[in-house]
């Protein structure tokens, strides 16, 4: 097994399939460091699609709104081929949730509706494991200087 790296820091170990004439690489562990899906967006739009280069579980999105937001809201989607997209659930009462958590007292909704000055962080917890993720302005984002960043990082 071997640990590779990018230039931008993302890191797995990776071991080689078992099959002799296989080239394929496995990754076993590692994270993708976060990017942007989207980068002060205000209309509706798809967020730029994360690859994240193999399967992850645990998937986390950093919601940020700047200026005075009077309208808005964000939904989170994930894929395992980058053609068909789900919505993520919003997190059951059952212990543990499943679908979308907020890294707080409550249960994210999803779509997320946009509020001046309040940044939300949230990850998944899903029974699959997804290659790709995404963030879309469903709702457009209006107000003095508003707009939305929202950050996707996996491991």
């Amino acid at each position: 097994m071997s640990t590779v790296q990018n230039l931008a820091g993302d890191s797995a170990n990776v071991a080689k399939g078992t099959d002799p004439s296989s080239n394929h690489l496995l990754a076993n562990t590692g994270t993708v460091n976060a990017v942007f899906s989207l980068n002060g967006a205000t209309g509706i739009v798809n967020g730029a699609t994360c690859d994240f280069g193999s399967s992850k579980k645990t998937i986390s999105f950093q919601i940020v709104p700047a200026g005075v937001i009077t309208a808005g809201a964000v939904t989170l989607q994930v894929s395992s081929d980058n053609v068909t997209w789900f919505t993520l659930p919003v997190a059951s009462a059952q212990t543990p949730p499943d679908g979308l958590v907020t890294l707080g007292p409550t249960a994210a909704a999803n779509p997320t509706t946009l509020a001046t000055g309040v940044q939300q962080l949230m990850c998944t917890n899903i029974a699959i494991a997804v290659r790709y993720a995404r963030a879309n302005v469903s709702t457009a984002v209006t107000g003095t200087g508003a707009s939305v960043s929202v950050q996707i990082s996996a491991a």
